[in-house]
């Protein structure tokens, strides 16, 4: 009887220790996406990043990554910061995030900042670092995010003869993404336009 004690006492502490040990390097997959998809020089965008707790993608916290006992419950992992961090090309016009709260397995949250490319900006992708500092033992987790910047203009053409007193006109897209309005502003020398 005296033998079975302290190897229990050991089998326990074993399960335990592996329960922590996994617990403190949960897998947080980040997934980034912006609005626009492609930015011109001087837009704003969202970029929205989704933190995902991806411990039941790899085997744990049951089959559907619901926390049925304890021990599955270990796998969910606090969020404990944001930090995105801007270039001199790409500015970051939101504050980091704090203290976010628990993710279960499976689990997503969501961090939104708003980013600015500068007016002098080339065509091309840029990197900016993420940082995500999660886990019990705040471990830090980088990616780079990467922005796309089209540079190309949208062409306008006049879609009608000059002899109508009503002007109808063309916007061609040359740019990789889909754009959602365009904004024209009228000028002539003598002439007040209305709406403006």
């Amino acid at each position: 009887m005296s033998r079975i004690f302290p190897t229990l006492t050991l089998l326990i502490l074993l399960i335990i220790g592996s329960a922590a040990a996994y617990e403190y390097h949960m897998p947080v997959n980040v997934q980034p996406s912006t609005n626009p998809s492609v930015l011109m020089p001087g837009d704003q965008a969202i970029l929205a990043i989704e933190l995902q707790n991806g411990a039941a993608a790899y085997g744990a916290g049951g089959a559907a990554g619901i926390a049925q006992n304890a021990n599955d419950a270990l796998l969910s992992t606090p969020i404990n910061r944001t930090s995105l961090k801007g270039t001199d090309e790409i500015q970051v016009a939101s504050s980091d995030y704090r203290d976010l709260g628990m993710i279960g397995p499976n689990d997503k949250v969501n961090v939104y900042y708003k980013i600015k490319a500068s007016d002098n900006i080339t065509t091309g992708t840029y990197l900016i670092d993420f940082d995500v500092l999660g886990g019990y033992d705040i471990m830090p987790i980088s990616r780079v995010i990467p922005i796309s910047i089209d540079s190309a203009a949208v062409d306008i053409a006049r879609a009608d003869v000059s002899t109508k007193s009503v002007i109808d006109l063309n916007v061609a897209n040359p740019r990789k993404d889909t754009i959602n309005a365009v904004t024209i502003i009228p000028s002539a020398k003598g002439l007040r336009f209305s709406p403006d």
